[in-house]
């Protein structure tokens, strides 16, 4: 797989991802990170020096065969962004239709996923608690995206 497509879903913005965007070892280092939040349910995001995010930031995730449903947390507890990332068309649609699920206002059809695989994002409205974190949140959603295609295995039912 040499690209992803990444749809924010409250702006409609999307691009094409490509793998060389993330180095091996941010996807390393946060593949270490997603398995600890798979197994525990959420985790510190340690990655500070590849993102410049602060290690009080968390990530909580759960899996479902190849579909991935994330949320990460800023210091104060406040959801900032909830990220889905589907890897095979199998659980695509309902993951797609989950994140649209609690959006005010989207620019994506909840009836119409993109071809996998996707990372698609909802900007969560409490992001305005912490706009600093859009500075690093789009490069640490694509890490995730590259570390859960990756993954063998699969992950925690949830």
């Amino acid at each position: 797989m040499d690209s992803l497509v990444h749809i924010t879903l409250n702006t409609g913005h999307r691009r094409q991802s490509p793998r060389s965007e993330a180095t091996q070892l941010a996807v390393d280092s946060v593949a270490v990170e997603l398995s600890r939040a798979l197994r525990d349910g959420e985790t510190s995001i340690l990655l500070g020096n590849l993102t410049d995010a602060p290690p009080h930031y968390r990530l909580k995730a759960s899996a479902v065969g190849s579909a991935l449903l994330c949320t990460v947390f800023a210091p104060i507890g406040a959801p900032l962004v909830t990220f889905g990332i589907a890897k095979r068309s199998l659980h695509s649609a309902k993951l797609w239709e989950l994140l649209h699920k609690t959006i005010d206002h989207a620019e994506t059809s909840a009836e119409r996923p993109p071809p996998t695989p996707w990372l698609g994002v909802r900007i969560e409205p409490t992001i305005a608690l912490d706009l600093s974190a859009m500075s690093w949140l789009g490069d640490y959603e694509r890490i995730v995206a590259w570390a859960w295609i990756e993954r063998r295995g699969g992950g925690r039912r949830a």
